[in-house]
């Protein structure tokens, strides 16, 4: 794909590039989100422990305090992406830098905006909303104020990266996005040890690493689209964007307690402790939403693209195959995992969570696991411009989930918490599955033409690690047989799963991306 001085694009569409880049994107940041996950569980055991529950209770709170003020863009990051894409797609450079600048100056203005009433009503909200320790208020509300301040800068990184991502430039995206990401990770427990720090301490290096990360993404754009250089706010641009952006502000507005409200609730029924038995069985079990959404994610630049070009045979293609592969790789993992919980949650976090954070876990896997059927549907919606049906869909599951939320934590603790969560996420799937196949005329097909022998596989690969649960409970055992496993169901998926033409199209696929791959980002 060849590209003129200002950005534009000479060749949007081809018939097999742009599942190759797709594929290839998806590789890309599957790296980076395995990178930063494997991070991650490397030095939380040393947060957990540096910080002790109550604290690492706090931190799991500010961080979804930090998931609503994210929310603040108004929905700019995914409207740069449709509004530039649309433009990229029709060789447009001027428009393209028009929609991200546009955007851009939406997301400081009323990000700002937020992050000031949060800095200001800091101790109210540390104090009042999420029953903090009394010994814990004073560094808890300046990391209130640190966090406000990220989110201003996340915000604009998600905005300015767009460049990148209509490009599907996802290896200097990744680098950009999960190199900070990373060694903020490995940072924050030498610098509590060095400090002796708490919770300040911490929202500090993650408000250092969103400060690189946009620093970064900025330069790459402006390499990727010269006409950022020259600012062009247009003012026929802001309704446009303020609608699509506005069905995923209330859609984001209604997530973030859907997403994060049990949390709360078990912070006020119970303690911060059960919190944080909860968010480690989640930053688990999460693992299966990073390694689909990684995946996942280029699809929708793509399919902004095609949609935009017409390309509706392509779309149907893409569509399918992004279902098949997420099934593939999701399907295993979350059995494998299930095996794997109490025995690495007893290494890794300790006895207590153990005993207290491995049922929750396997529910929200179940619930993850079911969610991420639901990502390409969902992300077909956004290309196609429909995030106010988006909106009202989670509007309405609010009230109904808020409730069973608070009487399921008030009674069960943790596990309420989760099943809650995972309910929703089942009910999630259903509705975009079933309205992309209605109105959209997208089938809903994860599985492979061979429905049958499809289903019976990973039957049979919980039948097995069921069974050796009951045989052994040590993780250096389970983690071999669980190797064993994966290697054979690989196995049997090739060869009896997969059909001739479809085992054609990965090879074809994967000769692809050796061609290709040797192509430098920039």
């Amino acid at each position: 794909m060849s590209e003129s001085m200002d950005g534009s694009s000479a060749d949007i569409v081809g018939s097999g590039d742009i599942r190759a880049m797709v594929a290839r994107s998806g590789i890309w940041g599957l790296t980076g989100g395995l990178a930063a996950l494997a991070a991650s569980f490397v030095v939380t055991p040393f947060i957990i422990r540096l910080l002790g529950p109550a604290s690492y209770g706090v931190w799991a709170l500010l961080q979804s305090m930090l998931s609503y003020l994210i929310l603040a863009d108004l929905g700019m990051a995914r409207a740069s992406t449709k509004f530039a894409g649309d433009c990229y797609s029709k060789g447009d450079g001027e428009g393209e830098a028009a929609a991200i600048w546009t955007s851009a100056v939406i997301t400081v203005v009323v990000t700002a905006l937020c992050a000031l009433a949060v800095i200001f009503a800091a101790r109210f909200l540390v104090t009042t909303a999420l029953h903090v320790p009394r010994h814990l208020i004073r560094p808890s509300v300046l990391a209130v104020r640190i966090i406000a301040v990220a989110s201003v800068v996340g915000s604009v990184a998600g905005t300015m990266n767009t460049p990148q991502t209509v490009r599907l430039r996802w290896g200097v995206l990744t680098l950009s996005s999960s190199g900070p990401a990373v060694i903020a990770s490995v940072a924050a427990p030498i610098v509590l040890v060095l400090t002796s720090g708490g919770v300040v301490v911490i929202a500090t290096v993650a408000a250092a690493a969103a400060v690189v990360t946009a620093a970064a993404n900025l330069l790459i754009a402006v390499r990727l689209q010269p006409g950022l250089l020259r600012p062009r706010f247009r003012r026929n641009l802001v309704s446009p964007l303020l609608r699509y952006g506005g069905g995923l502000t209330i859609s984001g507005l209604a997530t973030i307690p859907l997403v994060t409200a049990e949390r709360f609730f078990l912070a006020h029924n119970h303690s911060t402790s059960v919190v944080a038995y909860y968010a480690v069985a989640m930053s688990i079990g999460s693992v299966l939403t990073v390694i689909a959404s990684t995946v996942a994610q280029p699809m929708f630049p793509a399919l902004v693209r095609l949609h935009a070009a017409g390309a509706h045979k392509e779309l149907r293609h893409l569509y399918r195959q992004a279902q098949q592969g997420i099934f593939l790789i999701v399907t295993p993992a979350a059995i494998l995992m299930i095996f794997l919980a109490e025995p690495f949650l007893r290494l890794w976090a300790g006895p207590q969570y153990a005993e207290h954070s491995t049922f929750p876990l396997i529910v929200i896997v179940v619930g993850v696991s079911m969610n991420t059927l639901a990502m390409v549907p969902y992300t077909y919606m956004l290309a196609s411009g429909r995030t106010s049906f988006i909106a009202k869909i989670h509007l309405l599951e609010l009230l109904p989930y808020l409730a069973a939320a608070m009487v399921l934590t008030a009674k069960f603790g943790a596990l309420g918490a989760a099943l809650a969560w995972s309910s929703r996420m089942a009910l999630d799937t259903l509705i975009f599955v079933t309205t992309c196949k209605r109105h959209g005329g997208l089938p809903w097909a994860p599985t492979s033409t061979r429905i049958l022998v499809g289903l019976l596989v990973p039957a049979s690969l919980i039948a097995s690690t069921a069974l050796l649960s009951t045989f052994t409970s040590s993780l250096v055992v389970r983690s071999a047989c669980a190797t064993a496993l994966l290697l054979v169901y690989v196995g049997v998926v090739w060869t009896l799963v997969l059909t001739t033409p479809e085992r054609s199209g990965m090879r074809s696929l994967a000769s692809q991306l050796l061609t290709r791959g040797r192509q430098v980002d920039i």
